[in-house]
């Protein structure tokens, strides 16, 4: 069994593992498939076209089956915080539908002779309780020999077709709000260089490991009031949102001093250490996205990208305080008002003030 640290065996960490967004839009749009409304597949309510956070079946019309599937490599050097960050992750994608996770399969690479049975152990066991967290347990699942370790879940949950929330239901007038701090890449990354504070590490943990159960629980009390939601993970909060404005054909407008940030990253960051999939998603967006706000730390947050990350949604504004109040009762999340949303204009869909 090797001693290196379990960080020291990936190319990178977590959601910033994520494919280049723009590859990917590629590799998707290159994809023929039939439509499904005229190809015999009517019960396909959502598919990867808006790049939602999973895809949807309908059953009948109380029910619709809601399918993902998320993996990375190491997101911290700890066996078992790295499993239960993964199902936190994973489990996320649901909640982000307005679903209830009722299922879930592990998914694994790794190599015995590399690491060890005890590690894996570990991982799933942090997995294993995440999940019963969440009210499911990891019933099956797969896994392949791998000198780079990766582990995540295949998560199913469930639905009434008229209560899901997509990304491309945000309105104009809405506000934007944000339910986690950024940072968590930048945070990781430090982690893997054996840089980050004590401190920062845990709070990022912290972070990452909670649930947006209590979150998606919120926002259902206010369903008619929430009109599209995301999760932010590996594109960012600027890739999620554009995913979001793109679909629901509008455009954002950010406060940047609105979003909160993990204590200490911004000084990671000055020493010029972030993670590849920042520059990666800059490239992607830097045509739809205008900083008005001149604070050089700006992009290196925006594009940051993000594992388990909070709840983005797009709310009218008249439930908005009623909302905050609530979160701020949990004491769980810091719901931050980041932004509205506007009708389409110009070259830009994601302003930075």
């Amino acid at each position: 069994m090797s001693s290196k640290p379990l960080m020291q065996f990936s190319h990178g960490s977590g959601c910033g593992c994520k494919m280049d967004p723009a590859h990917l839009n590629k590799l998707l749009k290159s994809i023929k498939t039939p439509e499904a409304k005229t190809s015999g597949w009517p019960r396909l309510l959502k598919g990867y076209e808006t790049s939602d956070d999973a895809s949807v079946v309908l059953i009948d019309e109380n029910t619709a089956i809601v399918n993902t599937v998320d993996f990375f490599t190491p997101i911290l050097n700890d066996p078992y915080k790295f499993g239960a960050v993964a199902a936190a992750n994973a489990i996320s994608d649901i909640y982000a539908m307005g679903a209830e996770p009722i299922s879930a399969l592990s998914v694994t690479a790794f190599s015995l002779e590399e690491l060890s049975l005890e590690t894996l152990t570990q991982i799933m066991q942090g997995a294993a309780d995440k999940c019963a967290e969440a009210g499911i347990q990891i019933s099956g699942g797969h896994s392949i020999d791998d000198k780079e370790p990766k582990f995540g879940l295949s998560v199913t949950g469930t639905a009434h077709p008229e209560k899901l929330w997509f990304n491309d239901g945000a309105k104009a007038g809405d506000t934007l709000v944000l339910t986690k701090p950024l940072g968590a890449g930048v945070a990781t990354t430090a982690v893997k260089k054996e840089i980050c504070p004590k401190e920062l590490e845990d709070k990022v943990y912290e972070s990452m490991s909670l649930l947006n159960k209590k979150a998606k629980e919120i926002f259902s009390t206010f369903d008619k009031n929430i009109h599209s939601v995301t999760d932010v993970t590996g594109f960012g909060l600027a890739g999620h949102l554009y995913e979001m404005m793109s679909a629901s054909k509008t455009k954002a407008e950010i406060t940047f001093d609105n979003i909160a940030v993990f204590d200490g990253v911004k000084e990671i960051i000055l020493k010029k250490i972030y993670p590849g999939g920042t520059l990666r998603n800059k490239k992607y967006l830097e045509n739809f996205i205008r900083f008005e706000n001149q604070n050089e730390i700006a992009p290196f947050l925006l594009f940051d990208p993000q594992t388990s990350g909070g709840l983005l949604a797009s709310v009218e504004p008249s439930a908005v305080k009623e909302i905050e109040n609530i979160f701020k009762k949990e004491h769980l999340y810091s719901l931050q008002i980041i932004g509205k949303v506007l009708e389409p204009s110009g070259q830009y869909s994601i302003e930075i003030f």
